[in-house]
């Protein structure tokens, strides 16, 4: 019996060695925006593998900037991409609505525009931006890559490869939702190369399925 048990644990164990995240959506805006984009405000198009709002600038109150939403439920996830020319824009996580969100904020600080932080956006309302980033670049001489790791209640954003987060969010607001992008700048910033990824199921998981399986031959054996 106990060789089952061992043998059980280590296929459960062997199983989660090889697994990596799980990409759901990727997109280079090579051939147009995938169909998968809400295009709510703003009427984004792609150009050049870049995508942006075509309608942007000081006609639009602080809220809602020009913004698209993705469709899919996430709760713990991460998501990559580049930004050309960032002055006002960013990245919605969470997002249960075009009016309820993370907003993860490139630029537009102050005016300066040349730091990254966080606003929680409730029922249209942006409230005060939180934990800015040190200055990141110089808008129109720099074009960021961001990686942003969703867990829990933290949200994190690390730049160009960096292993430390530029800037940090904790907060209980929303526990899943949806992606998405925004931008309020003229002339526009503009997005590519985006890719979100979940994790696998963990190890625990995969054990609980293989004793489940160990029970099930048990009870057959007797």
């Amino acid at each position: 019996m106990k060789k089952y048990l061992y043998l059980a644990i280590y296929l459960s164990l062997g199983l989660f060695g090889s697994l990596n995240a799980t990409v759901i959506f990727s997109d280079n805006f090579q051939s147009g925006p995938s169909s998968s984009w809400g295009n709510q405000v703003g009427n984004w198009i792609a150009q050049d593998g870049k995508y942006y709002a075509s309608a942007t600038g000081s006609s639009f109150p602080l809220w809602p900037m020009p913004h698209t939403l993705l469709p899919f439920e996430v709760t713990d996830f991460t998501v990559d991409l580049k930004m050309w020319d960032f002055k006002d824009g960013g990245v919605m996580l969470r997002a249960q609505d075009s009016q309820n969100a993370i907003l993860l904020v490139v630029g537009g600080l102050g005016g300066v525009g040349d730091y990254m932080y966080w606003h929680i956006l409730q029922d249209g309302n942006v409230g005060t931006g939180l934990n800015p980033s040190s200055s990141i670049g110089a808008i129109g001489q720099y074009d960021p890559s961001l990686h942003i790791v969703v867990e829990g209640d933290t949200y994190k954003v690390y730049l160009d490869g960096s292993t430390n987060p530029a800037t940090t969010l904790t907060t209980s607001a929303f526990s899943s939702g949806k992606v998405g992008l925004f931008d309020n700048a003229s002339p526009e910033t503009s997005f590519s190369d985006i890719v979100i990824t979940v994790p696998e199921p963990s190890a625990l998981s995969l054990l609980a399925v293989g004793l489940g399986g160990l029970a099930i031959l048990r009870h057959r054996r007797l």
